[in-house]
Order: structure tokens, then sequence, then C-alpha cells
């Protein structure tokens, strides 16, 4: 499971036009703190686009229902977003801006609705 984040970037990194994607999807398990898998960029070298797709990962990852648990409610994600923003993993701003909008990116993660619903609300 480790291996999805390197072996994505492998794959991308060698199509023209999509290296700086390559980095994003690359880096997404990836902390400020320096922990994460599996390259341990300084966090300099975390673009704002990588950032904001690890606190999107973590979001739906914890949202979701999986086979193995049951997806956690609203406040418990947000919990634990706040944690990894204080330890250093995630970027408190990101975290700051998902919490704004914590309703938002539930109902997509959950796909009770589409984004194109939100939007037009």
């Amino acid at each position: 499971m480790n291996q999805h984040s390197y072996e994505t970037y492998e794959i991308l990194r060698h199509i023209r036009g999509l290296e700086e994607i390559a980095r994003w999807a690359a880096f997404h398990h990836e902390g400020l703190n320096g922990a994460g898998y599996p390259f341990h960029p300084c966090e300099k070298d975390l673009s704002i686009e990588a950032r904001i797709i690890a606190v999107a990962d973590i979001f739906q990852a914890l949202v979701q229902d999986r086979p193995y648990r049951n997806g956690m409610p609203l406040n418990k994600v947000i919990d634990i977003l706040e944690d990894l923003s204080q330890s250093r993993k995630l970027d408190p701003n990101i975290v700051t801006l998902t919490k704004r909008h914590r309703e938002t990116c539930f109902k997509i993660a959950k796909g009770s609705e589409t984004t194109d619903e939100l939007l037009s609300e």
C-alpha cells in the first residue's frame, strides 16, 4: 500500500506535460514535518497542490466507509485533521480552509451530492 505514491510518480513522470502533476501525486503522503513517504522532501519542496491533495486524501479516507470500518463523523474527522496540522504533518492553512468548508467537503467526500449540485446552491 505504501508503494502507490511512488508507482504513481513513476507512471506520470514519463508522460510529457504531467511532470508537475506527478510530483503532486507523489508527495501526497509527505508531511511538512518530514514524516511520510516515499521521498521525504523538505517543507519548502511541498507545493500548495501537494498539500491540498494530502488534506483531501486524508479527509476522504476518514469520511468514507471502508471494508474494515465505517466512515467517521465530521467532528471526529476535523479533530484528526487539526491534530495532524498541529504536528505539522498537514499544512495548517489548508486544514483551516477545509474546516471553513467542512459541510461541503463532507457531502462531496460521502458522495451524497455532486460538486455541480453543491456549487449551484
